[in-house]
């Protein structure tokens, strides 16, 4: 079963434009998640998708292998599909392009799970890492895993909790193709919009999500004080 790890980089950032292209020790942050990518020994082939012709250039200049995407789609995920829709590749791996710090082997973990799972049209990954102030915090995604499933996803948990282990939502995704393209065709949900989470999506379609646990702590971009931090604590 063939893996590929497909990288969003959105140069139009809301609230950090041009994040992707910001350096770190001289590089562009996306170059470190590419690099990152490459090291996952489940993925046959690892791609950048681009929305910008500085991004896409930038990228190649570097020897990273990239295409150029429309700038008009609504969610990395969508931008994934339009990058894997003349490919082949039997999962495809949503791979965050702000988080320079990737674990490849949490990537390994959840492509090698859903390869054993083959009736799993979804994976995603979670961390047993989780604080109560990070409970508290609807910045930091919760995910509620039940037998292996993902079954809920809260910002704010809500009372009474549900039923399950409740863990730090990771932003990494496999998708099935054929199920990346169903899951693309559909109009965000309502649930989707309210709480700001596009795989609500997957299960208000009633489709399963497996899910992988990890202790690794994923550390996103998404302000340039973020990216401050990382910088100050970069470890290769």
């Amino acid at each position: 079963m063939t893996a590929v790890g497909i990288i969003p980089a959105r140069y139009a950032s809301t609230r950090f434009p041009g994040k992707v292209l910001a350096p770190i020790h001289g590089y562009p942050m996306v170059h470190h998640v590419y690099q990152r990518a490459l090291q996952c020994r489940t993925l046959d082939e690892v791609l950048i998708a681009a929305d910008s012709p500085d991004v896409a250039d930038t990228c190649a200049a570097l020897g990273d292998r990239v295409i150029l995407t429309r700038t008009d789609h609504v969610s990395g995920t969508d931008r994934v599909a339009e990058a894997v829709r003349d490919m082949e590749f039997d999962l495809v791996v949503n791979i965050q392009g702000d988080e320079p710090q990737l674990d490849a082997s949490v990537v390994d973990q959840l492509v090698t799970h859903m390869q054993a799972q083959s009736d799993l049209p979804m994976g995603t990954a979670g961390s047993t890492v989780l604080s109560r102030e990070d409970m508290a915090n609807p910045h930091i995604v919760k995910v509620i895993g039940r037998d292996g499933m993902a079954t809920a996803f809260y910002r704010l948990l809500p009372a009474p909790v549900p039923e399950g282990v409740i863990l730090r939502h990771i932003g990494l995704y496999a998708f099935r193709r054929e199920f990346l393209f169903r899951f693309t065709a559909q109009p965000p949900s309502q649930w989707e919009q309210e709480n700001r989470l596009e795989q609500l999506r997957a299960l208000e379609m009633g489709a399963s999500i497996g899910l992988v646990k990890t202790d690794y702590v994923s550390m996103a971009v998404d302000t340039p004080e973020d990216l401050e931090r990382i910088v100050e604590n970069w470890s290769e």
